[in-house]
């Protein structure tokens, strides 16, 4: 395949009949890693609920999905914010994004939206308040105020995860038959007992093993029951037993549609991104090219023309024209991406590319583990410096990489900071020395060496640990500098070559987080090949454009 632009940018016209494309250059798939992490695809296929068989696929209601998102900010850049939808290209929470997710996200499931602090106490106010409200009328006698409208709630919503023409509906429909009921509770025939215990019966057919538990305690909470205000908690169980099942039923037909949603991803996205600007088009007079409706696009792969323009510039200073010098869409395309991903700003959704709209939650958090990755390889590194004792130690190293590695994504600020990282470091590094110490007093025969009291970090070491952890940190230490860009090209070649390179890892400083890195590096490159077959057509567009200007 031929790759060169149709013009070298500003210096040098090419042969006309020479075109190159990011939509033909998507063939190599990357490869997946040998171990993957227990939480990937193949345990995520083994642990589907039980469902009731022959339903029919139904995308869930916007309030029921959350879009995966990173808790914590780029450390470089903590008062950035969360990219959010943009509007015309991609929103979140449709079901064009709810496709994207599953195509590329094998971990991905539907989740209740997370609350604020302030927001649970406010709701679990409120629901207090309703059900205290309901008891005091279930204590005087009065059923027909509530009673009727939580059995129509329940009805509708056990009927949603079932089908309609099976024996289990006739039989919901038969037993949960809202006239009759409520005639019961004129006559004060209705044996409420006995009606909730069947209906915890059709949960407990119905739900997903992991809500057993729940389910049983809705069965001894009702066996347990002497007047009817005991049963009043057990219709609030019910309810939020319901929309964990509801839940549980729309994360397992996603699974199973999983499978059938990769063949036709691609073609998919292509058509909806398609239909947003043929939309665009028709909004606008007289009609522009699709070009002019991905400015932000267009400003971002401008950036690595240039650079790329520059340093070809550099090393073909006579312009000649062969086809090593040229310029290839896919490598601009490929830089381009991963300067995003390793780009020293979060991610912003005034200036996102409208063709990463819908991955601005996945580039984010690529941004603070690909930081983070860069970071513990840094202090891995130096700390073998100061700490001698710990030099080539594998076992101490991984121990200390695990425990920096826990601190960096903890949701929690403490976590983050300089104090708590280097306080962590010189205590785990105090104990390998301290370990060296009287290993070394064992080996020469002392009596008592494994128990003898022996310094650890005198005080210059540990000033100097705190000091590479801030350098470290603040990012423009030139370890880390050089770190990044060795973890950004092992990224690329994988991107490249569908294949992560383990070779020279060591030599490079990053097999101490090999495993980490080459897990990272699998998303990244399988991301970076699917938005170039889904969007390839229209950076070729831009491409052209910025080429020829």
């Amino acid at each position: 395949m031929s790759t060169s632009p149709q013009r070298f940018p500003g210096r040098l016209q090419q042969r006309k009949s020479f075109t190159d494309s990011v939509s033909r250059a998507n063939a190599i798939t990357p490869q997946p890693i040998g171990r993957r992490p227990s939480s990937a695809l193949s345990s995520a296929n083994n642990s589907r609920p039980n469902s009731p068989p022959n339903v029919e696929v139904v995308i869930p209601q916007k309030s029921d999905v959350v879009t995966p998102r990173a808790k914590d900010l780029p450390l470089s850049s903590p008062s950035e914010k969360k990219p959010s939808a943009t509007a015309g290209f991609g929103d979140f929470l449709t079901n064009e994004k709810l496709a994207h997710e599953l195509t590329l996200d094998p971990e991905f499931t539907l989740k209740k939206p997370e609350l604020s602090e302030l927001e649970k106490r406010v709701t679990e106010s409120a629901r207090r308040a309703f059900f205290d409200q309901v008891k005091a009328t279930f204590a005087k006698g009065d059923f027909e105020s509530h009673v009727p409208e939580f059995i129509e709630d329940i009805k509708k919503q056990l009927m949603t995860m079932i089908s309609e023409k099976g024996k289990i509906a006739a039989e919901i429909e038969e037993k949960l038959d809202l006239p009759f009921i409520t005639h019961q509770i004129k006559n004060k025939s209705l044996d409420l007992p006995a009606l909730l215990s069947y209906i915890s019966s059709k949960m407990a057919q119905l739900c997903a093993p992991l809500r057993d538990i729940s389910i049983r305690t809705i069965n001894n909470t009702i066996a347990n029951s002497h007047t009817a205000t005991d049963l009043v908690p057990v219709f609030d169980s019910i309810l939020q037993v319901l929309d964990d099942m509801k839940l549980d039923l729309a994360n397992y037909r996603l699974q199973t549609l999983r499978p059938h949603l990769k063949t036709q991803a691609v073609e998919y996205e292509k058509s909806k991104f398609r239909q947003t600007l043929a939309a665009l088009e028709a909004s606008t007079t007289p009609a522009k090219p699709a070009t002019f409706y991905l400015a932000r696009t267009k400003a971002w792969l401008a950036v690595t023309v240039e650079a790329k323009s520059a340093t070809a510039a550099q090393r073909n200073p006579e312009n000649i024209d062969l086809p090593e010098n040229r310029l290839r869409y896919t490598d601009i395309l490929h830089d381009a991406l991963l300067g995003i991903v390793f780009g020293n700003h979060a991610v912003n959704p005034a200036t996102i590319p409208e063709t990463l709209v819908m991955d601005g939650h996945r580039l984010f958090a690529f941004q603070n583990e690909g930081q983070m990755l860069v970071i513990v390889a840094a202090l891995l590194m130096l700390v073998q410096n100061i700490v001698t004792e710990g030099r080539g130690d594998k076992s101490f190293l991984a121990l200390l990489k695990d425990r920096l590695m826990s601190l960096l994504k903890s949701s929690d600020q403490e976590g983050l900071s300089l104090d708590n990282l280097s306080l962590e470091m010189i205590s785990m590094c105090n104990t390998q020395v301290m370990e060296k110490k009287r290993a070394r007093l064992v080996s020469f025969g002392k009596a008592g060496g494994s128990d003898a009291v022996v310094e650890g970090l005198d005080e210059t070491r540990q000033g100097l640990i705190r000091t590479m952890v801030e350098k470290t940190l603040s990012t423009k230490d030139a370890v880390f500098g050089l770190l990044r860009r060795r973890v950004q090209a092992a990224v690329k070649a994988h991107v490249v070559t569908g294949t992560f390179k383990r070779e020279g890892l060591e030599k490079a400083g990053l097999d101490v987080i090999r495993a980490e890195l080459e897990a990272f590096s699998y998303r990244v490159a399988v991301w970076a090949r699917y938005n170039g077959e889904v969007y390839g057509e229209w950076y070729d567009e831009v491409l052209k454009e910025l080429l020829d200007e």
